[in-house]
């Protein structure tokens, strides 16, 4: 092995600044701008209104405000109303785990776009400190910040995937939009009754739903709160 092929490898697993990766994935995760902000030449600015980011903003707190209503509703249907046989416990988990899931993110998000300025300020000043502190000689790289990133981004290319097919053989399957939305979809006939045209559609919105989910639970978690600290 060659000594740059040595230092390469070395620059990846032990980078000497956090900062690449965040521009990074600052880039791939606001690229559906469902914030108010974006990374524009290395510093987070606020993002200039048109029709097409406005949809998109829009759109994105749309299906966070569906998905969670409807979530909420099917934990009361099946509590007001419980079937026979009950509903299995891994669906519970699964649903649990969802509403958690969309319900956090939509609080992040909506504190991220009240206090834009403040959050633009926070970000751009920990990349200013850092990169104070690299030519002081002062190593501010924490490996578990690394893996962090090593383990969450392959969900950007796992997770819409697999739940943008899962409509389209699976529409009765949690936390699918349809198993919500048809009160009798947890019977195992009913997936028979649904159309291919209302599972497209459904796996299109579920796909775009993840998207921006996955997108934004990454960066509020690994660039918000993770990277300032």
């Amino acid at each position: 092995m060659t000594s740059s092929t040595f230092h390469s490898l070395r620059q990846l697993t032990f980078p000497s600044s956090n900062i690449p990766l965040i521009l990074i994935c600052s880039k791939l995760t606001l690229r559906l701008n469902q914030l108010v902000f974006k990374l524009d030449n290395g510093h987070f600015v606020r993002t200039e209104s048109n029709r097409r980011i406005v949809l998109q903003r829009f759109l994105s707190i749309f299906l966070f405000l569906v998905h969670g209503i409807f979530q909420l509703k099917w934990f009361l249907f099946n509590w007001l109303y419980p079937t026979n046989p009950p509903v299995q416990n891994w669906m519970l988990v699964i649903m649990a785990y969802c509403f958690t899931t969309v319900s956090g993110t939509l609080v992040g998000v909506d504190q991220a776009n009240r206090l834009e300025m403040e959050t633009r300020l926070l970000l751009n000043s920990a990349m200013k400190i850092e990169i104070d502190c690299k030519e002081k000689g002062i190593n501010v790289v924490h490996i578990y910040y690394v893996f962090f990133f090593v383990i969450w981004m392959p969900a950007l290319l796992l997770v819409s995937p697999v739940v943008t097919f899962m409509p389209l053989f699976l529409p009765c399957m949690p936390p699918i939009l349809t198993s919500m939305v048809f009160t009798d979809c947890n019977l195992r006939e009913a997936e028979g009754q649904i159309g291919i045209l209302i599972r497209t559609l459904i796996a299109i919105v579920t796909g775009y739903f993840w998207i921006v989910a996955t997108n934004t639970i990454i960066f509020i978690i690994g660039v918000m709160l993770l990277y300032p600290i």
